[in-house]
């Protein structure tokens, strides 16, 4: 009674605290309100900078797709066939708008390339710097055919370009990704392309990839969020927006680049407190940056609400606690309830394992008596085998007092295991093969054995039949399959196949199954494994080649599945 009442007043207790521990949390709220926001704020920043890093580096990874691609078809070409390759790049430059120009460039500074300028199609090609360029330009939604010619001016020689060195410096040959010109927000993805069987000389496939046209897909989500992307020199490459979100980007951009920091920041615009944040994305031998903004007054109604949820909990908390109350007073009656009954489950549990420790026990006893029983049919064997004078009866005699001391083994090392209901072959299996070859010492001297059980594990009714089965086939085995001094050696190998069906195959390297009529006990040797096959419901299959080869399919006793016999 004590305790209980001890108990009573320590819930009260307890639900007194919470009530002033919530009540304090109130206060708390409403005094942090702004702090929330900013929490919110950060974490809305960080998804909407991750979901655009994602989108960004998918855009890329398609450009880096589109430029492996094409190296690929130009490395397994023996030439370079200009009308091919128009034919190639015209549509993927109208597929991937991102795209502005792509160039081909050799080591000797000779260029192939095509852009997209204006509203034409430019086609220009030098073979060295020094060359004057054949320039070709046609309409881009015109036809190719109608294109006109012209020599251009000296162009730049392609291998001062930092691009070109990149590319030729990779030694796996993935994309590099570069930028030239400041503030051209115009990045350069290249890849060094084996132009030949030889190897001996390479060129360099390069992509200019227009960043605002990349990025023209990746628009704020939210109506809260204004999203910012800024070129390799921090500035920015599209401003998608209206007069006032460019006047908050512009600010962002500002206040961002006095100490580029990765973590949110402050800002004010337009009369109206902003939090943003801008990261970098790392490309190799460039950077984009990409980031968002938010205004703290478009995250009031998260707060609000918050603040409305806090006074409900508060009144449900109450009401909780009246209600806990009430049942700490009616469940005086049940706890005594309960403690009877847990005691009468004690008692039972106990129950339950003494019983199941005594079968375990009894079925102990059962195989050892089993095995002292077949022991002493063994001795009886043994006192009449002595007693007849002819031969080949007194050997049937002692091959029958050899099957039963194969039983006895069995039970024996059975009763020996620790788990009955789940008893592990490959220990049982090295216990029963091991004790078979003493048994026919000297004559198993010269032949070894294997054991392959893969943590198998059988009850014990499986266990006897399958054990029996093996002491069978390896009498066969050591009496009639290694005729000569040179010995053999035997596989033992046990596998689950599926649950409760399993596989075992015994097979030596002697000389073979042979049907002789004198070896009749062979014969019954077969037909006994054949008859306890039966029993596990199991399949027999007998190869004799090189060696023999046996294999039993069978289900485990007591399984749904499997049929007794």
């Amino acid at each position: 009674m004590t305790r209980k009442r001890t108990t009573n007043i320590i819930i009260v207790s307890a639900l007194g605290l919470c009530w002033a521990m919530f009540v304090g949390l109130v206060v708390w709220g409403l005094l942090n309100d702004d702090q929330r926001r900013h929490e919110f704020a950060a974490i809305g920043l960080e998804r909407m900078i991750g979901t655009q890093r994602a989108r960004i580096r998918a855009a890329l990874d398609r450009t880096e797709r589109s430029l492996l691609t094409e190296a690929d078809l130009l490395g397994r070409s023996d030439s370079v066939n200009r009308s091919q390759m128009l034919d190639r790049w015209v549509p993927l430059m109208e597929n991937e708008w991102s795209i502005s120009c792509i160039r081909l460039a050799d080591e000797r500074g000779g260029e192939i390339s095509l852009e997209r300028r204006d509203s034409s199609w430019i086609f220009l090609s030098t073979t060295s710097p020094n060359d004057l360029p054949l320039i070709m330009e046609w309409p881009l939604h015109g036809r190719r055919s109608h294109a006109r010619s012209r020599i251009g001016e000296p162009v730049r020689d392609p291998r001062r370009s930092e691009w070109f060195g990149l590319a030729l410096g990779s030694s796996a040959g993935d994309p590099e990704w570069s930028s030239d010109e400041e503030g051209s927000g115009v990045l350069d993805v290249s890849r060094q392309v084996t132009s030949n069987p030889t190897g001996k000389h390479s060129d360099v496939l390069l992509f200019e990839v227009n960043v605002g046209r990349a990025l023209l897909t990746l628009s704020s989500p939210t109506s809260q969020y204004q999203g910012i992307m800024l070129g390799p020199d921090g500035r920015p490459v599209m401003m998608d927006a209206s007069d006032k979100e460019d006047e908050d980007i512009s600010n962002a951009v500002t206040t961002w680049q006095t100490d580029r920091t990765h973590t949110p920041f402050s800002y004010s615009s337009n009369d109206e407190e902003h939090i943003g944040q801008i990261t970098e994305l790392d490309l190799g031998h460039t950077r984009l940056f990409t980031g968002a903004s938010v205004t703290l007054e478009s995250l009031a109604h998260w707060t609000e609400s918050e603040r409305k949820a806090m006074w409900v909990a508060l009144f449900l908390l109450i009401l909780l606690g009246g209600l806990m109350t009430w049942i700490l007073l009616r469940s005086r009656r049940t706890d005594r309830l309960v403690e009877r009954t847990e005691k009468r489950s004690l008692s039972q549990e106990k129950r339950l394992a003494r019983a199941i420790n005594e079968r375990e026990v009894l079925d102990r006893e059962v195989h050892h008596r089993v095995k002292n029983n077949l022991q002493v049919i063994s001795s009886m064997l043994n006192l009449q085998a002595d007693r007849i004078a002819d031969r080949r009866a007194k050997l049937e005699y002692m091959r029958s007092k050899r099957r039963i001391d194969s039983m006895a083994l069995v039970h024996h090392k059975l009763y020996a295991q620790t788990d009955l209901q789940n008893v592990d072959m490959g220990i049982f299996f090295n216990q029963v093969a091991n004790s078979m070859k003493a048994m026919f010492e000297p004559g198993s001297r010269t032949v070894s054995h294997t054991v392959d059980a893969q943590d198998v594990k059988l009850n014990a009714d499986t266990t006897i039949q399958v054990g029996m089965i093996l002491c069978e086939l390896l009498s066969n085995c050591y009496q009639h399959a290694f005729p000569y001094v040179t010995g053999g050696h035997i596989d033992i190998v046990l596998r689950a196949n599926e649950p409760g069906q399993f596989h075992l195959m015994v097979s030596d390297n002697g000389q073979g199954l042979q049907r002789d009529p004198a070896k009749a006990d062979m014969e019954l040797g077969l037909e006994l494994v054949e008859a306890m096959v039966d029993q596990i419901d199991g399949r027999l299959e007998i190869t004799a080649q090189t060696g023999t080869q046996v294999n039993i399919h069978f289900g485990m006793l007591g399984d749904g599945s499997v049929r007794r016999i």
